[in-house]
């Protein structure tokens, strides 16, 4: 009897083994649906980012005096503003063939146009991301050229990080130079420098991660247990992997950043001659946007809640200019402007985007 009892079960077991088996559809539709819910989760965030910039736009477009910015947006001069354009497309020149040089360094050979429209691509993702953590996207687009994608982040990494440290470094003696000329307290300029200085020792310590593995080898297991630090280690390691061609380079590579630096200040010289600026200084023109623009820009690669600092960059921008003579609303117009002249640009690199997809970073398949 037990050997019946016992073969009497058998069926129900059989029965909970086929419920389990028929639960287990439910659990990958609920994992589809939580996958499905992340675009609207994300679709979303960009919405509520859009919108803070617009709130933000417009309260300084308001604060400013809505009819004199009209005036001076409607009042600007096309030729100083085509010239403006024409220094970016430079600027993106050089970022473009200073990628193309260290790919063939490490033995990737493509045409200069697929980069440049790469290239192109991550700016129009970055002028929608915060932080202009979209740049990513131009790896993307490389790997899709047939670049290996570890190849195709150190090519873009390196030189943007060399290009932080410039960025810093100048901010702070554009903020020392400048608010001295602006005759601010000394607190003030204190302040002002101490704060641009925690962010060059900030970017000089992540360099040395970076580039000195004896450094990087012991924090690299303890930075997985931080916030992104992961996904930090995983950069440093393609990075050790992949910084020799970077070393190699090193000449062509500040060489091209400096010359970026000048084509950059040349944009701001005349979209200011476009708007009708002329800063209150001693400094020439040129020097004096040459200096800004680095102070300015770094608050785009804040990680703050607006695409690409948008808003917030503006108000920074109004901020600098008027300490030095020039009326609030042509400030807020140069502001808005010298963004316009990026997006019109960088629209180019939408030939590249039918398939962009941005979930490699958050994989971390590289």
């Amino acid at each position: 009897m037990p050997n019946a009892t016992s073969t009497a079960r058998k069926p129900h077991a059989k029965n909970a083994k086929a419920t389990s088996t028929a639960r287990k559809p439910h659990a990958k539709n609920a994992k589809a649906t939580s996958t499905a819910r992340k675009p609207h989760a994300k679709n979303a965030m960009l919405v509520l980012q859009f919108a803070i910039s617009a709130v933000l736009l417009a309260a300084i477009i308001i604060a400013v005096d809505p009819a004199q910015f009209a005036k001076y947006l409607f009042g600007i001069r096309p030729e100083f503003f085509l010239a403006s354009t024409a220094a970016y497309f430079c600027v993106n020149l050089l970022m473009s063939y200073r990628i193309k040089v260290l790919l063939g360094a490490m033995g990737e050979k493509l045409a200069f146009r697929g980069i440049l429209l790469a290239h192109y691509l991550g700016m129009l993702a970055s002028d929608f991301t915060p932080a202009r953590s979209g740049y990513f996207a131009c790896s993307l687009a490389l790997n899709r050229k047939g670049v290996p994608l570890s190849k195709a982040v150190s090519s873009i990494l390196a030189p943007q990080l060399f290009d932080f440290l410039l960025k810093a470094g100048v901010a702070s003696i554009a903020i020392a130079m400048l608010l001295s000329q602006a005759y601010l307290p000394d607190s003030s300029l204190l302040l002002a420098v101490l704060a641009v200085a925690v962010v060059a020792g900030f970017a000089l310590a992540i360099a040395a991660l970076l580039f000195y593995p004896p450094i990087t080898a012991p924090l690299q297991s303890t930075a997985k247990f931080l916030p992104f630090g992961k996904k930090f280690a995983n950069l440093a390691e393609l990075l050790h992997k992949n910084s020799q061609p970077v070393k190699a380079n090193l000449g062509i590579v500040l060489g091209i950043l400096f010359a970026s630096w000048d084509w950059k200040g040349v944009e701001w010289w005349k979209l200011a001659e476009a708007v009708g600026i002329t800063p209150s200084s001693q400094l020439h023109p040129l020097l004096f946007f040459m200096l800004l623009h680095p102070a300015l820009t770094l608050l785009q690669f804040i990680p703050l809640p607006t695409p690409a600092g948008a808003g917030v960059s503006e108000a920074g921008l109004v901020a600098y200019l008027v300490l030095f003579g020039v009326s609030a609303p042509a400030a807020a117009v140069f502001g808005v402007l010298s963004r316009a002249v990026m997006l019109v640009q960088d629209w180019v690199g939408i030939f590249e985007a039918p398939h962009l997809d941005l979930s490699f970073i958050e994989e971390e398949k590289w």
